[in-house]
């Protein structure tokens, strides 16, 4: 598998599974590993062939390759780790190594720490609705809503501007604003 098919798949992987099932808070291990085998046969590919990448990539010498493995794997500590050495080293892409950070981060509620490689990579790339939707949600664990609320706000009005309002993501944000509105009795 090429590197950026892997990425790609990793990246919708990891932004969906974001969207806890309605009756939880979040996604157990299975609801995860079912998002990506999903994920990943959206783009042509079954479960053998990715645990096949999985192995690969967790196997080479990119520290980013490793830790987008180990995340996508629930390893959420060692991902953090890699992702620790790649940033250092300045990845080739540096971004996407800040939201795979941040992301790893999130997960084991290190939501400081989250906040401050997401706003990093939204220093770099502030037009993107995805980073701007991550660090707004990491700011709302933090109970900090004012600076929540704007990103929440740029992340929706550019999904609506890129999709139309009845995208599925304009929906997510939508529900993601709702949320730190209903946090602060608004």
């Amino acid at each position: 598998m090429r590197r950026s098919t892997f990425r790609q798949i990793a990246a919708e992987a990891r932004d969906a599974s974001r969207q806890p099932a309605p009756d939880r808070a979040e996604l157990t291990s299975e609801d995860r590993k079912r998002v990506l085998v999903e994920t990943a046969a959206r783009h042509g590919l079954t479960a053998d062939q990715l645990e096949t990448a999985l192995r690969s990539f967790a196997e080479t010498q990119d520290s980013q390759d490793r830790g987008i493995a180990a995340y996508l794997e629930g390893e959420f500590s060692q991902a953090e780790e890699l992702l620790n050495k790649a940033a250092e080293k300045q990845a080739s892409d540096f971004v996407e190594t800040l939201r795979y950070l941040g992301a790893a981060q999130y997960e084991q509620a290190k939501y400081r720490a989250a906040a401050d490689a997401f706003r990093k990579a939204v220093a770099l790339r502030g037009e993107d609705p995805v980073l701007l939707s991550w660090l707004g949600r990491t700011l709302h664990e933090l109970a900090e809503w004012a600076e929540a609320e704007p990103l929440k706000r740029r992340a929706l009005a550019i999904d609506e501007k890129s999709f139309g309002a009845e995208h599925p993501n304009v929906a997510i944000r939508l529900n993601n604003l709702a949320l730190l509105l209903q946090a602060t009795n608004r």
